[in-house]
């Protein structure tokens, strides 16, 4: 139920967002075929579409009281899907793998986490005995398979589309966090005989990002160009001026 609570909110929000969910709900699936639990699916798939309609009601209901539910169909379902996909400005696109290839400090620590997540092993808490994470055969690798779904799936609802826009690739970011995760799991086994260099390690590095990162940005982020550009020479500013001069401000 959660799961489609979750899954709704991306909806609405946009919904290429929602194949993350489907690859994460496929994985759950699977999971309940793989522990015998076949006869529970039904209720399971309930239970998320449950979860799915406690977010969506109240929105279908707010569109249909102010009389703008075929409004929305057309802006937000039947726009996006027919119109926006056509190349209106003309032009190439990258293809999807060049987006990756074009946010290696990223996309590298995730696909690296994703591997690593999908063939690793959990460790219990101070034994250092290799098990499985929820102590059942099976369920780790369960467990890796359903991020790597997760990963999967929010990929091709992203560029299903047909458009490739540069920062479509940005929507995969969080995955770099399994990487860069093993990284530092792998840095802090190698020091434990070396606690204190680990430590001043830590410290220098952590000074150094918190120093550099400001300045790194400001340089290399392609949306500083507007800093110090005033607000009265912007379009969204402008409309918003213009908007205001009415009494009946709608959009």
């Amino acid at each position: 139920m959660l799961l489609g609570i979750l899954a709704a909110l991306a909806f609405w929000s946009k919904y290429t967002f929602c194949g993350l969910f489907a690859g994460l709900a496929l994985g759950v699936a699977m999971d309940y075929l793989r522990r015998g639990w076949g006869r529970d699916l039904l209720r399971l798939i309930l239970s998320f579409l449950l979860g799915v309609l406690i977010p969506s009601v109240p929105i279908i209901l707010w569109f249909w009281i102010n009389g703008a539910l075929s409004a929305m169909w057309d802006a937000y379902i039947v726009n996006n899907l027919s119109l926006y996909s056509q190349n209106i400005r003309g032009g190439a696109y990258d293809p999807p793998l060049q987006n990756l290839l074009n946010n290696l400090p990223w996309s590298i620590p995730a696909v690296l986490g994703l591997v690593l997540t999908f063939f690793g092993k959990a460790e219990k808490a101070g034994d250092g005995e290799e098990s499985d994470r929820t102590g059942e055969k099976g369920s780790y690798v369960m467990t890796g398979l359903t991020v790597c779904l997760a990963a999967v799936g929010l990929f091709a609802f992203t560029y299903m589309s047909g458009r490739r826009y540069p920062y479509y690739a940005m929507i995969l970011s969080p995955f770099a966090c399994l990487g860069y995760g093993c990284v530092f799991y792998w840095i802090r086994r190698a020091s434990e005989s070396r606690p204190h260099i680990m430590r001043y390690a830590s410290l220098a590095v952590t000074v150094l990002l918190a120093a550099g990162g400001p300045f790194a940005a400001y340089r290399l982020s392609q949306n500083a160009y507007l800093l110090g550009t005033a607000k009265e020479d912007m379009p969204q500013y402008r409309f918003a001026a213009r908007i205001h001069e009415t009494q009946d401000q709608t959009l």
